[in-house]
């Protein structure tokens, strides 16, 4: 590889970063102000092209990188669902956003996550299979059946 290519592909990452890290900030806020199926709908693009398994990987690993960055490694689940979501669509996985909770002690933990194809994809935080789906987006941000 050239090393001008290679200063671009560096340069395009840390600018990919920067902004999925931005995203993720935006998306703090909006949890709070805007209803669900409206966050899961505006979330949700359109495919370009056929679908790229190496495009998903670099997205995800990506968007973990970025919430890394902004320490959310054990919190932040519903926002990185949010922007997987919104990049594996937009890449052809046909994503689904997944939103379950479980008992803890005497309360309730919620979590968010992403399947692809069946799987959990950049699922961090915990185990979704301890947590009961009750809510589930699909194509265009539509509810469909939880799981």
């Amino acid at each position: 590889m050239k090393p001008g290519l290679r200063a671009r592909e560096r340069c395009a990452t840390a600018l990919r970063l920067a902004f999925y890290a931005g995203a993720c900030v935006v998306l703090s806020g909006a949890k709070r102000l805007v209803p669900l199926p409206v966050l899961a709908r505006a979330m949700w693009r359109d495919p370009r092209g056929p679908r790229d398994p190496r495009r998903e990987a670099r997205d995800v690993a990506a968007v973990l990188t970025a919430t890394r960055w902004l320490g959310m490694r054990g919190r932040g689940c519903f926002q990185r669902s949010l922007l997987l979501y919104r990049l594996l669509s937009r890449s052809g996985a046909n994503p689904r956003l997944v939103i379950g909770f479980r008992r803890q002690g005497n309360g309730v933990e919620g979590h968010a996550w992403v399947k692809v194809d069946g799987r959990p994809i950049g699922d961090l935080d915990a185990g979704a299979a301890a947590f009961t789906p009750l809510a589930s987006f699909g194509r265009n941000g539509d509810r469909c059946p939880p799981g």
